[in-house]
Order: structure tokens, then C-alpha cells, then sequence
């Protein structure tokens, strides 16, 4: 509470801008601006366009807002800190008990800007006394609660006020642990207090039991100071993120089963490598769901969505808060487990996975049986980036497969890599279509160019073309099967200049189910070595190929390649998917014209 003597002078002196706020008669004057804080106000204008005004900047919840301060006559100091597109202000408002006066006072601040000591300031004032020191980090970030720790008693001591002179509530942590904090977050809490404890500058986001019994997620930021080099108090604030939190979860997660999503997961462990936020062993985890595609195919999509749901909750519940999980495709998962520093807990927690997976569904006449098959690659040894990670974790969960699904496999570089991609003819990878990316801008141009052209030949020419260009595809074609005498035959082929055209004549049915037999349950086949399929490879100087089939009713209509003649590289994901979106947009338009036609 100000003094009764009212100084404006002071004010003024010590603040870059000052305004007078009387409840009284309802007004505002600037009483100065040196850097045009106030610049949209008038120097005198009502209480009402000075409080709107300030409240589209300052962020704090609902309960922090200036109305909410100045219209129930809070008689307290209030701090708090607003940022604009280009600049920090920390405000400082005080009130006058006799006049019913808030003096509101503005300062910019900087990364250099200090406010290690309040008290020659606050002395001024009647009726408060001064405290320790508050640090940068006190300063800088957003206001919305205070506490300090005592290393030695082992007490957190919580405050409302900037000058932390008004405690509301000491506890020890174990007090904390038992009446603030919720059993999801006990662990992110301890792993807190231990960081203050062993003078560990961080930051932490976890939920803070509140009298009303809610539990609005808060981030605690904190600095330390110490004595004889041991750490001996720490001093931070407790900032209100809950709407943001909220906010996040929304376009962070997966819709469906409320995990995070595949570009939000990978981001977040980028950040953790990148931040050396890992102090020890970590783990990579891609859960594939066997055979879930019968599950969709039998019993509905509805009810796949229904044990996916099921399957994440599962999974939510086998893990830590600190941990990562994933969906990053419509039958995959991934978790990622920060600082777990024991191998043996780790084969527990796979085998909980992997029993978790492990169910059985009937349609009433045919059950249905999926299961997990479980890649792991380990930090730092494996690589130290998401995608090194992310790649290593991807062979071993195909050596899972490989070796009758429902297991596990630990990556090691002893695996036989080239045995492992060869064998992934049935391309399991297509069944990940929903996490990953398709080139919309190209896919949707081809379509505009197929249904505007009225030529068939020269639109499909045109599309091969153009595929060819983006993808470095060396040769097209589509592969049409007649009915009546169950031949393949080519129904259109384009080639690269200098590329040979394939071998032209029939080939039975008999004959192309060497390789139809490869494709997967959706129908897709990537074959990036001859074997199984040399005679082919020969004949038309491949050196891999792509074939997605497109169905009309139960049975194969068309067959749409796409051979790469000059080299080997790798296909990658975003190339294939874009291929079969397209193969899928070609096929129908295909089908569509046969249909026209009378065929």
C-alpha cells in the first residue's frame, strides 16, 4: 500500500512511464512516456479505455486481468509482465488506500536488463518490507505465481506477489507430493525437486492441485543461488499454461486416440537431442500392429478406430508422463523414453506391449487375430538424431516381422540390413499411409490434367511425363487384364528418352502372379532387388520397380508400374506415397473411361 503521502515525482524518476488511475472519478492521466507505452491513449481519458487498452496486452488467466484487480480494490503491489510483438515491459501497480489511487508504472526491459535488488523502492512505500534478491529469470518470463526452495529444510514456500512477502503456502515436498500433486505428475515433480536439489537450472510442466480440487497444468522456471559452491535456495515462479496446454493438445495430437502426432513427435525429440535435455540412455520405440488391415477390412472402420483407441490408452498407461507416445500412422506408434536407464526395465515394458497388443475379435463366424511387432533403437549408441534413430528402430521392428511378428527386436548393427530390406517385397511401409506426407500440390495438378483432357492416350502420356520429371521415374506403364482370356497385356507405356520400352507381348495371369503374390493387402509391391523376380528384372533392364493393382470388384483390373532402369536409389517414403495416391487417381480414371466406353 502506497504511503498517504503520494510522491508522483518518485514515480516518475524511477519509471519510463507512469499513469494515475482513480477509481474515484473514473479517469486515467499519463503522467509521462518516454517510451510510448501509452501512445494510443490520450493523456487524460476514462478508466474504462485505459483498461481496455491494457488488457489486450497483457496476458495472464482470467483471474490476473487489471478489471479483475482494480474493480475488486485489491490492495496489494501487482506485478507483471507484457510483451508485444517487439518488446518486454515488466509493470509495477501500486495502490493508495486514502485516494483510491493506483499508480501504474511501465518500464522496458532487456536480456541486460537486471532487477536484483527491490528494496531501496519498495522502503518508500508504507507497510512493505524488502526481500532477498530476484533474479533475471524472474523477471523475464510471464508472471503468474512465485515460490523459493530451501535446499537444506527441504520446504517450498509459495507467494502471490512479485516481492514475495505474502506467503499462502509453505509445505515440505513431500507435502507437495501428497496434496498438490496428481499421480501422473509425481514423477515429473520429483525429477524437479531433484534438479533444485543438485543445482540443475530447468524447466518443468506439470500439474498444481488447486484448493477447488482443479489442476491446471503450470510450468515452473526457477534459478538458483549457492554458497560455497552447493546449491542453497532456488527462486522461480509458477507460470498459469493451462489454456495454452490445452490449446497445444488440440494441434499437437492425434484426433483419433489423443496421442501426439507424427510431426509433433518428432519435433519434440529433435528439441530433446538438439537441447541436451538427455542425460542418459533413451530409446526409440515403432509399434506396427500386425494384420490390423483384416480388422478394418471384416469388422469396420469404425470398429479399428475403436481398438486403436483402445490400444493407445493401453499404451499411455505402460509409460511414463516424461515419455513420448506417439501415432505417427494409421497402424503405428511410436514412444520415445527419456533417460531410462535400466535395459531390464525396458524388456518389461516391451513385453507389457507386446501382451497388450496381443487380442482376438470375431465377427461372429471368423475370428481375427493382431498383434505387435516392436523396433528399438537406443540414444546415444545407435545415433544421436531423430532420423538416425527413427531408421535403425525401422529395421529391427522389420526384423520382428521377418521372424514371425508378435516379438520385439533391439537394433544391432550385426542385423543383416540388406537380408531385411530385401525380404520387405510385401512392402509393409504403404500401410503407414496416414503418417506420412503426399505432394497434394502435384497429385491434385495430375488429376486436373487427366479429367481435362479428352484423349486418353495423350492425358495419360502427359501424367507419366510429368510423374517422371518430379520423381525420377525412368519408365510407366499400365498393365491392363482381360477377363475373357485372363492376359495381361500393356495398355499404355511411356519411356524415358534412351529408356528401351518393356517386353510388349501378353503374359498370363499364371505368369504375373510371381510377382502379384509379393504385393501386400493393400495391393502394393516395391521390389528393390531382383530377387524372387530376376527373369523380369533382366528382360526389361530393371533395377526396381513399384507396382500398385487396382481392383475392379474382387479382382485385378489394371496393374500401374513405375521402373527406375539407370540406378538403385532408395525410394523414399513421401515418393511412394505420392506414386500410389496417384496410381489410385489414374486407375479410377482409367476404370471410369472403360466403363464410358462399354468395355
Amino acid at each position: 500500500m502506497v504511503s498517504k503521502q503520494l510522491n508522483k515525482d518518485m514515480f516518475k524518476k524511477k519509471h519510463q512511464a507512469v499513469a494515475v488511475l482513480s477509481m474515484v472519478r473514473n479517469s486515467c492521466e499519463i503522467l509521462n512516456d518516454s517510451i510510448g507505452y501509452f501512445a494510443e491513449l490520450p493523456q487524460h481519458c476514462s478508466l474504462k479505455s485505459f483498461l481496455d487498452h491494457e488488457d489486450k496486452k497483457v496476458y495472464i488467466n482470467e483471474h490476473c486481468k487489471l478489471k479483475y484487480h482494480l474493480n475488486t480494490g485489491i490492495q496489494d503491489k501487482v506485478a507483471i509482465n507484457v510483451t508485444d510483438e517487439e518488446n518486454q515491459y515488466i509493470i509495477n501497480f501500486y495502490y493508495c488506500n486514502d485516494t483510491a489511487i493506483y499508480i501504474y508504472c511501465v518500464d522496458m526491459i532487456s536480456e541486460s536488463t537486471i532487477f536484483l535488488d527491490v528494496k531501496e523502492q519498495v522502503d518508500e512505500f508504507d507497510g512493505v518490507g524488502g526481500r532477498q534478491s530476484l533474479t533475471n529469470i524472474m523477471v523475464m518470463l510471464c508472471k503468474n505465481g512465485f515460490f523459493d526452495y530451501d535446499v537444506e529444510k527441504d520446504i517450498i514456500t509459495f507467494y502471490k506477489d512479485f516481492f514475495m512477502s505474502k506467503p499462502y503456502s509453505v509445505l515440505t515436498t513431500q507435502e507437495c507430493l501428497e496434496r498438490r500433486i496428481i499421480d501422473k505428475d509425481v514423477e515429473v515433480f520429483q525429477d524437479f525437486v531433484d534438479s533444485m536439489r543438485n543445482g540443475e537450472v530447468s524447466i518443468f510442466d506439470f500439474r498444481l492441485l488447486a484448493p477447488t480440487g482443479k489442476a491446471p497444468w503450470v510450468s515452473v522456471l526457477y534459478d538458483i543461488t549457492f554458497k560455497d559452491g552447493k546449491p542453497v535456495k532456488a527462486y522461480g515462479i509458477v507460470k498459469d499454461i493451462d489454456a495454452e496446454v490445452k490449446y497445444r493438445f488440440r494441434s499437437e495430437r492425434d484426433l483419433l486416440t489423443g496421442c501426439y502426432n507424427k510431426v509433433t513427435a518428432e519435433d519434440l525429440i529433435t528439441d530433446l537431442l538438439k537441447g541436451n535435455f538427455v542425460q542418459g540412455t533413451c530409446y526409440l520405440l515403432l509399434i506396427d500392429i500386425d494384420n490390423f488391415k483384416s480388422i478394418n477390412d471384416n469388422l469396420g472402420h469404425a470398429y479399428g478406430d475403436l481398438i486403436l483407441t483402445t490400444l493407445a490408452e493401453r499404451l499411455t498407461e505402460i509409460f511414463r508422463e516424461v515419455d513420448i507416445v506417439a501415432r505417427i500412422g494409421g497402424d503405428e506408434f511410436l514412444v520415445f523414453l527419456k533417460n531410462f536407464k535400466l535395459e531390464t526395465v525396458l524388456a518389461d515394458r516391451l513385453d507389457k506391449i507386446i501382451s497388450a497388443f496381443n487380442n482376438t475379435y470375431s465377427d461372429g463366424t471368423t475370428t481375427y487375430e493382431i498383434s505387435a511387432s516392436i523396433g528399438v533403437a537406443c540414444y546415444p549408441r545407435d545415433g544421436d538424431t531423430f532420423k538416425q534413430l527413427s531408421k535403425k528402430a525401422d529395421i529391427a521392428m522389420y526384423n520382428a516381422k521377418r521372424h514371425g511378428k508378435n516379438q520385439y527386436a533391439i537394433y544391432d548393427s550385426k542385423l543383416d540390413i540388406d537380408s531385411v530390406e530385401a525380404h520387405i517385397t510385401r512392402f509393409e511401409t504403404i500401410k503407414r499411409n496416414s503418417g506420412q506426407f503426399i505432394d497434394v500440390k502435384i497429385c491434385f495438378s495430375i488429376f486436373q490434367m487427366l479429367y481435362d483432357s479428352h484423349d486418353i492416350n495423350d492425358s495419360i502420356n502427359q501424367a507419366f511425363e510429368a510423374i517422371s520429371k518430379l520423381f525420377q521415374i525412368d519408365r510407366c506403364y499400365v498393365m491392363r487384364l482381360d477377363p475373357k482370356t485372363n492376359m495381361f497385356f500393356h495398355q499404355h507405356e511411356w519411356c524415358k528418352e534412351g529408356i528401351p520400352h518393356s517386353n510388349a507381348e501378353p503374359v498370363s495371369f499364371e505368369y504375373a502372379k510371381v510377382i502379384i503374390d509379393k504385393y501386400d493387402e493393400k495391393g502394393i509391391g516395391l521390389f528393390t532387388t531382383d530377387k524372387g523376380v530376376e527373369g523380369i528384372f533382366e528382360e526389361d533392364n530393371t533395377k526396381s520397380m513399384l507396382n500398385c493393382s487396382i481392383k475392379k470388384g474382387n479382382n485385378i483390373n489394371l496393374v500401374i508400374g513405375y521402373d527406375k532402369c539407370t540406378e538403385t536409389s532408395e525410394w523414399e517414403p513421401k515418393t511412394i506415397n505420392s506414386l500410389v495416391f496417384l496410381s489410385k487417381i489414374i486407375g479410377v480414371y482409367l476404370v471410369g473411361r472403360q466403363i464410358e466406353g462399354g468395355k
